[in-house]
Formats: C-alpha cells, structure tokens, sequence
C-alpha cells in the first residue's frame, strides 16, 4: 500500500463502495468510478458484466493505474537497492 489518499473521494465515499483497504493506494479514485458504474447500470446483475459491460474501461484504467503503481514501486526499489 502506498497511502496516497484519494484526490476525488473522501473516506465515507470509498467506504459507501466497499474497497477493501488494500486496494486504497494510489489508485482508488479509479475503483471508486468503476464500481459506480456498476451500482448505477441496470445490467450490472449479468455475471461478468464488470469485466464486459459498459463499466469495462472504468475497469480496465484502473488495471492500468494498478499496473503503472506496481512498475514505479520495483523501479524504486531497484533504484535503492531493495530487489
């Protein structure tokens, strides 16, 4: 976790959203924005609809944001000599 805060939500938003506390890093406000989407769409009761849906490139930026944290956090632990 890298304890950056959300810059959009506050604490009572991401909690009304159910993140699990892991997954509020760096990248929450883009979680916080897909799993809108999917309590607002009428469809999001289809099984994989999150991952198909209308919500899948709310979905698929937060992967990217997962994706680019997980690289800046080898790249510095590289870069101190910690990997």
């Amino acid at each position: 976790k890298d304890f950056l805060p959300s810059e959009k939500y506050s604490e009572a938003e991401i909690a009304e959203y159910a993140i699990p506390y892991v997954f509020q890093d760096s990248c929450v406000d883009h979680l916080v924005e897909y799993r809108a989407c999917l309590k607002t769409s009428q469809w999001s009761f289809l099984p994989f609809y999150g991952r198909i849906g209308g919500c899948k490139s709310l979905y698929d930026r937060w992967l990217s944001c997962q994706s680019n944290r997980e690289f800046m956090i080898n790249e510095q632990g590289k870069k101190h000599g910690l990997h």
